[in-house]
Parts: C-alpha cells; structure tokens; sequence
C-alpha cells in the first residue's frame, strides 16, 4: 500500500468536510419534517373539537390532515429536489 501523500490527505479532509456538511443538510431537513408533522398534527388534531376518523369522525380532521399529507410529500419532495441539485 502507498503511503498517503500530502495530497491525498488533503483529498481525505475535503471528502471528509463533504461528508460532514451531507449529513448535516440531512438532520436539518428531518428537523424540518420533523416540525411540519408536529405543526400540523397540532393544527388538524389538537384543536377544541376535533373528533377521531372514522364513519362517525369530523371530516374536518380527516380532510386537515389529507392536506398535511399533500404539503409534507410536497415539501419532502421540493427538499430532495434542492439537495440533488446542490450536489450536482
């Protein structure tokens, strides 16, 4: 095996600066998921009055959180969208 030259030790740190930075956009974007999906299970299911899905539930609550679902699946994919892009 070679001996690691300057320069492939400074080609090591920049992958390794490259990885970090990765997974640092990761957790933030699963922060950020992770606060929609609260905002909106507050929003559509903590509220005074919301009611359990199902036959006799609120189609209010089902509805609010059919159109988190929408927003989360949209942002998700405007995010993986963006970190591609960065990437390339």
């Amino acid at each position: 095996k070679a001996p690691h030259t300057r320069e492939a030790t400074m080609a090591d740190q920049r992958d390794m600066q490259q990885f970090v930075m990765e997974q640092r956009q990761k957790v933030e974007t699963q922060n950020i998921i992770a606060g929609i999906t609260d905002a909106c299970f507050e929003k559509c299911c903590a509220s005074p009055g919301s009611k359990p899905i199902g036959p006799s539930g609120d189609t209010r609550t089902e509805q609010c959180l059919k159109n988190c679902a929408e927003r989360f699946i949209e942002s998700s994919n405007f995010i993986i969208t963006r970190m591609s892009q960065k990437g390339h």
